[in-house]
């Protein structure tokens, strides 16, 4: 092993050199702020649109090294990193030349006090770099070493390679092509992942169907080994779009990531009539069907390839967890970083949020998780100079995100792109990046080892019917977000309902609503709220549903209904009788309880009434909420 100083080797060089040779000390803070720090500094701060508490307590600091040794002058690009279960983390990258270049490995077992060698791997192999191509590996639980990487080996193609090494990278098997076929078609943007059987699974671009004639896009690709990369099965398409058409972009690159059930999820950016939106393809049965999943709630139309792709990880419980940058017009075109979630069992991605909060480029973004559902991200952000990389971070289960900050705590001379991020078992976080203070590019490397505590949703109270109430009717329960986690869209809600004989369970309801039905008299409920990192038990709460048949007081409205249901674009009517006049407030809500309309509140006279309701809203269900003289109604609105 190499050792290295806690810093770069300044005393090595004449003092005339080192504002050019190494990394001066003016260029780099006291030592590399750790992640965690940065998320206490920005938590703190008023931040963009992640509204929460701070996630993170005081923090101690560690460095930041070169982990090259190359002499100034040449080109290090394409970095990538790997934290391997023995808890060696690995760092690869492309001594570059015009684009290209040797695949360079190196390691650290001591959180980067010091370095194994650095060797090329593969000697006389060339793998592409830049824009997001160059070598990307896993390690399995037996430490058996997977790489891919893009070469050009047959005139006019790129391919996807893949090579093994069995002895901790001492050697490398023969590269062969991850397709099979020989460098006939066109592969680029691979990415590989290992599962806890130690399966080795790739995805790729493939321009196949378009050399075959059968269609006219390229696809996402996958192969998967079953004996540790020693043989693939053959190609399978992944990209089955939603409706059936369309493909996938061709130059965004791939980004694949296992649950510990096997469970394969791999995001990519899709083009449907140049609608180039980021989907996740999930497998659960090693490849032989793929289901695929829109992440980007709102759609970006460019006409060329807007060469920018995802990154995803996946946590404890099966989720995964996915970022990209986008400049969807619904957003005036601005590029932002978005987040997005999807469950191993789940139906639909989550909605996704924004997170970056540059007013200027982003770009590049890189996401890891830890087995506690820490959640690291980071992009390139042009805010300051060229670029500097920036770190975010969510605590609580990604409900809300810091503020970025740059990863050394302030604005960095230079160019710092392509970052990498990796999360060791022990926890400690690290982040790799391409930097040109030097010179062409550096391979640098900073650590957190810092303890984090994650934040689980706080107690949730009703919305209707209020505790002690008494009601006519419940249509459905309603209830807020937790207090502690703003929106809360990465909670769910498990919901009991007892009269002190029967109790109905609700388990795993998305919603912050519930439809029942109910006898008359007393009822006692309570709320379990859930993330990845914890959960919460409100209540129980009590409330008495009458006997309508034993009301003596005369109700301020009847024959309530809504026609027709369910709606259509241009609405529904909302029917119904006062019985005396009073005031009328109708609010339309989401499923969340969220409100997205008021309607109406205004005094009306005694008498049937019919009130246009949902015109103008999208496809979906919401709650219509009648207040009338201290009584609430709640009916189901479908807009179809």
């Amino acid at each position: 092993m190499n050792s290295r100083p806690a810093r770069f080797p300044i005393t090595a060089l004449p003092t005339a050199a080192l504002s050019t040779v190494v990394l001066p000390a003016a260029e780099l803070p006291t030592a590399l702020r750790s992640f965690a720090a940065l998320m206490i500094s920005v938590l703190a701060a008023a931040a963009f649109l992640h509204v929460g508490p701070p996630t993170a307590r005081a923090q101690s600091f560690d460095g930041g090294i070169r982990v090259n040794t190359d002499a100034a002058g040449s080109a290090q690009a394409s970095p990538w990193i790997h934290a391997a279960p023995d808890g060696r983390v690995w760092i690869g990258w492309v001594n570059a030349v015009d684009g290209r270049g040797p695949i360079v490995l190196s390691s650290t077992s001591d959180g980067g006090a010091t370095f194994a060698p650095q060797r090329v791997v593969l000697p006389g192999r060339t793998a592409l770099s830049g824009m997001q191509r160059g070598p990307q590996f896993v390690v399995d639980r037996r430490g058996g070493i997977h790489m891919v990487w893009q070469e050009r080996i047959v005139q006019g193609t790129v391919s996807a390679m893949y090579s093994r090494s069995l002895d901790g990278g001492q050697t490398f098997s023969t590269p062969v092509f991850a397709a099979a076929d020989s460098g006939r078609f066109d592969q680029d943007f691979p990415s590989i992942a290992v599962d806890s059987g130690d399966n080795v699974s790739i995805a790729w671009i493939d321009n196949r169907e378009i050399e075959l004639g059968t269609s006219t896009q390229t696809h996402l690709y996958y192969t998967r080994s079953t004996d540790r990369g020693a043989t693939f099965g053959a190609p399978v398409r992944a990209s089955r779009m939603p409706g059936g058409e369309g493909g996938s972009c061709e130059c965004c690159n791939t980004a694949i990531a296992t649950a510990d059930d096997g469970t394969v999820f791999i995001a990519f950016r899709g083009n449907v009539d140049n609608y180039r939106d980021v989907h996740v393809a999930r497998t659960s049965d090693g490849g032989m069907t793929f289901e695929v999943f829109q992440a980007a709630s709102g759609s970006w139309q460019i006409g060329a390839c807007p060469m920018t792709g995802s990154s995803i990880a996946v946590d404890r419980n099966g989720t995964a967890h996915v970022v990209w940058r986008d400049s969807r017009q619904s957003a005036g075109g601005r590029d932002i970083v978005y987040y997005a979630t999807l469950a191993r069992d789940g139906d639909r991605c989550s909605g996704d949020l924004p997170i970056s909060d540059s007013p200027k480029r982003t770009n590049f973004p890189s996401i890891a998780v830890d087995r506690s559902d820490v959640i690291v991200t980071g992009w390139q952000d042009t805010r300051a100079d060229a670029v500097d990389v920036h770190i975010s971070g969510s605590l609580d289960g990604g409900n809300t995100f810091a503020a970025s900050a740059p990863v050394g705590g302030a604005p960095i001379t230079g160019r710092q792109e392509l970052l990498g991020l990796g999360i060791a078992p022990d926890g400690a976080r690290y982040a790799v990046w391409q930097d040109m203070r030097r010179d062409a590019g550096d391979i640098v490397l900073a650590r957190d080892t810092a303890a984090l505590s994650t934040i689980a949703p706080g107690l949730v109270t009703p919305s209707y019917p209020l505790e002690g109430a008494t009601v006519s009717s419940v249509p459905a329960l309603l209830w807020s977000a937790p207090a502690n986690l703003g929106s809360a869209r990465q909670v769910v809600y498990s919901v009991a309902i007892t009269n002190g004989t029967d109790t109905l369970r609700f388990d795993r309801q998305a919603a912050r609503s519930l439809d029942v039905s109910l006898a008359p008299g007393s009822h006692r409920w309570w709320i379990t709220a859930s993330s990845s990192v914890g959960e919460s038990t409100s209540g129980p709460f009590s409330f008495t549903l009458s006997d309508p048949s034993a009301v003596e007081v005369e109700l301020p409205a009847r024959d309530m209904r809504i026609h027709p249901s369910p709606a259509g674009s241009d609405g529904a009517e909302l029917r119904f009788t006062l019985t005396r006049g009073t005031d009328v407030s109708i609010t339309i809500h989401d499923i969340t309880g969220a409100r997205v309309e008021t309607v109406s509140s205004r005094d009306l006279d005694a008498g049937a009434h019919s009130v246009t309701i949902g015109r103008g809203l999208v496809a979906g269900r919401y709650l219509c909420r009648i207040d009338i003289a201290g009584h609430r109604q709640v009916l189901p609105l479908i807009v179809r």
